[in-house]
């Protein structure tokens, strides 16, 4: 695999529009969660998602976008043009699961979703973590929509997936203690 470098030149200033096309140029400052993925296929993928409120931003030259919290865009990495980061609608039939702070690609091909049931493919899976618990969620990028992975279940007693280094560690005693970040609960 060779490794190419991702702008040309040796320019020190970013260039938000080589980098992305509107509206994302703009709407890249109001989405707090951002990863990088690489597909089966070697596609490089940016994952974004507002992890805050609703946002209305204003675009330059007028207009308005509206982000709602906890959306989700995809956007592919194709080194030869330019904006060089393209909002897509599909990857590549890939269901792409987003860790606390790291990121997989799992190829899923037709209806048997690689033995695992209810996994869907050109799908997002993410970790909640507002109102202070884990909720496994899922965007499906062919409705733009975000729905938890379990309906119907108030609280997840276990995520279904997390990475090695997703890890989170609690001082609240004097020696730090490193728990998983996908650790069981129980219903209160």
């Amino acid at each position: 695999m060779a490794v190419e470098p991702l702008f040309d030149g040796c320019s020190t200033v970013f260039d938000a529009a080589a980098a992305f096309a509107p509206p994302y140029d703009t709407v890249r400052k109001f989405t707090g969660a951002k990863n990088l993925v690489i597909c089966d296929d070697g596609s490089l993928y940016q994952i974004w998602r507002n992890t805050s409120c609703t946002v209305i931003a204003l675009l330059p030259g007028g207009g308005r976008c509206r982000i709602p919290a906890n959306h989700v865009i995809v956007l592919r990495y194709y080194p030869h043009r330019r904006p060089c980061w393209v909002a897509v609608k599909d990857i590549g039939g890939c269901s792409v699961f987003i860790g606390k702070n790291n990121a997989g690609a799992l190829r899923v091909d037709g209806s048997d979703a690689g033995g695992v049931p209810r996994l869907r493919g050109n799908c997002v899976y993410w970790i909640d973590t507002s109102l202070c618990r884990d909720r496994a969620m899922v965007f499906d990028m062919e409705t733009g929509k975000s729905a938890q992975c379990f309906s119907g279940v108030e609280d997840h007693t276990a995520i279904c997936w997390y990475f090695l280094g997703n890890t989170q560690t609690s001082s609240s005693k004097s020696n730090a203690v490193v728990t998983p970040a996908c650790q069981l609960r129980k219903n209160a």
